[in-house]
């Protein structure tokens, strides 16, 4: 038996919310208003997704005041006519993040937690909950690897490359942060590579051909500049892009790095950005240990032909999601989530909705 694990009267999986309204995409995702950037569509499905498990259980949602635009965003829902919870399923708050979360914490009232941020908060969030054995679901960084060995398809990898990286800018969770080129095949990837990220144009989305939108704020423009610098001062080639564009605006240009050594501020921290770094490897033993050698375990993707090759990557690739030869393997039905210190539990899919539930075993005997 599966039970709510508190929240709204009346509100159960049966009447649950028909939908989101959803942001504009192309090229209305990025908006100019006063000097600033939004970015739409995405933040409106990251928070779509970690939402639409909670309404099974009735969910509150939080945001701080002074942060980022994209994190302060409104969710429209629809939702039946006479749904009584319609008022209570999603009221936001906006606020203070340390008032905001030691309400969350503290009040008995409030019986989950979900998140979606840093590791650092992610920590703070268990000590708090410690108190009350409170349960949480975190999905925290992501410092995600990918794979390409020499039996792979190139043209299709770098379509996937492309991807897995620039999607949204690179300001995904699961973007690549690093991709690990097997050596007989490294030059010819950066070869079909380097081009295509030349020609990704940097702006405003509401200019024709933009593909490359803004970063969230000046900081992520500073991070992004500071991890090229690092990279290229240790020895990285720098192919193409590199630096903040000029003018209004958080705009960086799409990057490429080569040879990028393993001591580099890149490769150890998520760079939430359009900077892409590669470096090579010899041996699939060789590739595993880089890919796991870190304390993140989000996602990781891996292009290769060898099926073999697939169940061994499937064992061994300390990550929640893997990607094969595939650059966007996430779906609404299927569990999103991390290990190690990228989260704790699951959204999305059944596991999602569970993490919502408490099961009770109820003995009856007649």
């Amino acid at each position: 038996m599966l039970v709510r694990r508190g929240g709204s009267p009346g509100l159960w999986q049966g009447d649950s919310p028909a939908g989101f309204a959803q942001a504009p995409s192309g090229p209305q995702d990025a908006r100019r208003r006063g000097g600033r950037h939004r970015t739409l569509e995405f933040s409106a499905h990251a928070g779509g997704s970690q939402n639409r498990p909670g309404f099974g259980g009735g969910l509150h949602r939080g945001a701080e005041a002074g942060q980022p635009d994209t994190t302060q965003r409104r969710i429209v829902c629809g939702v039946r006519p006479g749904c009584s919870a319609a008022k209570e399923c999603l009221p936001g708050v906006a606020g203070s993040a340390v008032e905001i979360g030691a309400e969350f914490l503290e009040n008995p009232i409030c019986r989950k937690i979900t998140f979606t941020g840093s590791t650092e908060v992610g920590k703070k969030l268990i000590a708090g909950a410690a108190a009350q054995v409170k349960s949480l679901s975190l999905e925290l960084g992501g410092l995600a690897p990918l794979i390409v060995f020499e039996d792979a398809d190139l043209e299709r990898t770098v379509e996937g490359i492309m991807v897995a990286k620039f999607r949204n800018t690179g300001q995904s969770c699961i973007a690549a942060n690093r991709v690990l080129v097997q050596k007989p095949v490294y030059e010819a990837v950066l070869e079909r590579l380097l081009p295509k990220v030349r020609a990704l144009k940097a702006g405003d989305g509401l200019e024709a051909g933009v593909q490359i939108g803004p970063l969230v704020n000046q900081a992520g423009v500073a991070k992004a500049l500071e991890h090229v610098t690092d990279a290229v001062a240790r020895g990285a080639r720098l192919l193409c892009g590199g630096k903040p564009l000029s003018g209004r605006g958080y705009f960086f240009e799409a990057t490429l790095l080569a040879d990028v050594p393993r001591a580099s501020l890149c490769l150890s921290q998520e760079t939430f950005a359009p900077v892409l770094p590669m470096l090579s490897f010899e041996t699939e033993a060789e590739a595993i240990e880089m890919a796991n050698s870190t304390p993140f375990g989000l996602s990781a993707y891996a292009f290769t032909r060898d099926i073999a090759r697939v169940f061994r990557l499937g064992e061994t690739l300390e990550a929640g999601i893997i990607g094969i030869n595939d650059g966007l393997p996430t779906v609404s039905h299927a569990p999103f989530g991390g290990v190690k210190q990228s989260g704790w539990g699951r959204e999305l899919g059944q596991e999602g909705m569970e993490a919502f539930l408490d099961a009770k075993h109820v003995s009856l005997n007649l």
